[in-house]
C-alpha cells in the first residue's frame, strides 16, 4: 500500500518521469517536494533515483577526525561520523545517478 501512495506522489510532483531516461538535465530543478524531516526527504530521493537506469556513482565523506594528543584515534568512531545527519554537515555517502 505504501508503495502505491508513493508512486501515485511522484506520479503527481513528476508527472513526466514516466519518460525516463529521457528527461532533460533541468526536469527536476521545476517541481520539488517538500518534507519536514531530512531522514525522510532522503529515502524519497533514494526511491526516486531508483528509478533511473543508469549506475549509481557513490562519493563517500572522511571517516576520521584528527588523532589526540596520545595517538589515539578512538575519540570518534566512524561508524558514529557516518551516522551523524544534521542540516549544517554534509552527508557520509552522496549516490548520483
Amino acid at each position: 500500500m505504501m508503495k502505491e501512495i508513493f508512486d501515485s506522489l511522484v506520479d503527481t510532483i513528476y508527472p513526466a518521469i514516466r519518460n525516463l531516461p529521457h528527461l532533460s538535465n533541468q526536469y527536476f530543478c521545476k517541481y520539488m517536494l517538500l518534507s519536514a524531516w531530512n531522514e525522510d526527504v532522503h529515502k524519497i530521493n533514494d526511491q526516486i533515483s531508483a528509478k533511473f537506469s543508469e549506475d549509481a556513482q557513490v562519493f563517500h565523506g572522511a571517516d576520521s577526525i584528527g588523532t589526540s594528543q596520545d595517538g589515539d584515534n578512538t575519540l570518534c568512531p566512524w561508524k558514529y561520523l557516518n551516522s551523524v545527519n544534521a542540516s549544517e554537515l554534509p552527508l557520509a555517502k552522496l549516490t548520483f545517478k
